[in-house]
């Protein structure tokens, strides 16, 4: 049986992503007071997107970016809190992990884009700061 949908490339799952070391910031900043499994998707995402750039054989790089995304793959296996169209138990994710990350992200990041024009949630402005939903800057 194949998975119905391919992962999307790291450019279009991060397309919409803040820079790397805002994310971080956030990350940090936010840690406590962040529902646990976005926490899981943003840091395994930040993760990933940190070591695209490293070679497939750095075993160091390649650990500390599966290590938050299988995290996240745990969460929603037991949670059922996945939101893309592959199902995190999915025999794709063992062979690549790093797709579910990207296809999670992508789709977290829609519905915060949709959130954020209803002006319901926190949001990064084009400056980079940022809003709650009233559009003050946090």
């Amino acid at each position: 049986m194949t998975s119905p949908a391919s992962p999307p490339s790291p450019e279009a799952a991060y397309a919409t992503a803040p820079q790397l070391h805002l994310e971080g910031d956030d990350l940090v900043r936010l840690r406590r007071s962040m529902p646990k499994r976005e926490w899981l998707l943003r840091w395994g995402a930040l993760a990933d997107r940190q070591t695209l750039t490293a070679h497939p054989d750095d075993g160091k790089a390649q650990t500390g970016a599966l290590r938050p995304i299988q995290k996240l793959i745990a969460f929603d296996t037991e949670h059922g809190t996945a939101s893309g169209p592959v199902h995190p138990d999915d025999a794709q994710w063992v062979v690549f992990p790093r797709g579910y990350v990207r296809q999670e992200y992508l789709a977290w990041a829609a519905e915060q884009e949709a959130a954020a024009q209803a002006g319901s949630v926190p949001h990064r402005g084009h400056d980079g700061e940022l809003y709650d939903g009233d559009g003050r800057a946090l």
